[in-house]
């Protein structure tokens, strides 16, 4: 890790984002998995002065707690989240194999969820929305939820860069629709700690979402 932030500094960049890639096999337990997170973040405030922003696993146990922690050691923003390798198993070869290469924008709603969950509780801090972005509504649903930016990389590789305006201009039309001039009169509108019933975004349990299914 150090080596290569000196030399990504060296070479010119504006920032970093450290991609933190780390599972709970249950040989290490949460607590420890946290502490990584932390003790990188210091080694390589140690040897470079460009901001620093963290890509988090969604497999962190407490992540409104860790975020606060690394905006106390001075980190910039996060991301969430970092998709891990998928794998598959062969049953003809009896082998694993690898899995799908993109991600699938049905499972969005878990990115959205503890994206209005994390910055509604660490308030002005900067968070990427990056997991399962795929279609144009949700770059407004990020948004809305409380995210400062939103990163696409999958449905670039199917759609093309294409997707890339006509996303912002769907934004634009939006925005018009609702009188909204700049997106910090909505972003966040939507948080966890700015709707009425924050509860919802807690809400997990199958027979409880599907009773209010429409």
């Amino acid at each position: 890790w150090i080596d290569f932030a000196k030399s990504i500094e060296s070479a010119g960049a504006d920032a970093l984002e450290l991609n933190i890639f780390l599972i709970n096999t249950g040989q290490y337990g949460d607590r420890y998995l946290e502490e990584n997170y932390i003790k990188i973040v210091r080694e390589v405030k140690k040897v470079i002065n460009i901001p620093i922003i963290i890509k988090i696993a969604r497999t962190v146990s407490n992540l409104p707690g860790l975020v606060e922690k690394l905006e106390a050691l001075g980190v910039s923003a996060v991301v969430l989240f970092n998709r891990f390798y998928q794998l598959d198993i062969d049953i003809n070869k009896m082998e694993i194999t690898s899995g799908p290469v993109f991600s699938h924008p049905e499972d969005f709603s878990e990115t959205l969820r503890w994206t209005a969950i994390t910055s509604g509780y660490v308030q002005n801090f900067d968070i990427a929305c990056s997991y399962r972005v795929h279609k144009h509504a949700d770059i407004i649903k990020g948004l809305l939820a409380g995210a400062t930016a939103m990163q696409l990389c999958s449905v670039l590789y199917e759609e093309g860069l294409n997707i890339i305006p006509e996303m912002i201009t769907y934004m634009e039309e939006w925005m018009k629709q609702n009188n909204y001039k700049i997106l910090q009169d909505f972003r966040g509108k939507l948080s966890y700690s700015n709707i009425p019933d924050p509860a919802l975004y807690e809400r997990a349990q199958f027979m409880k979402y599907f009773a209010n299914h429409k």
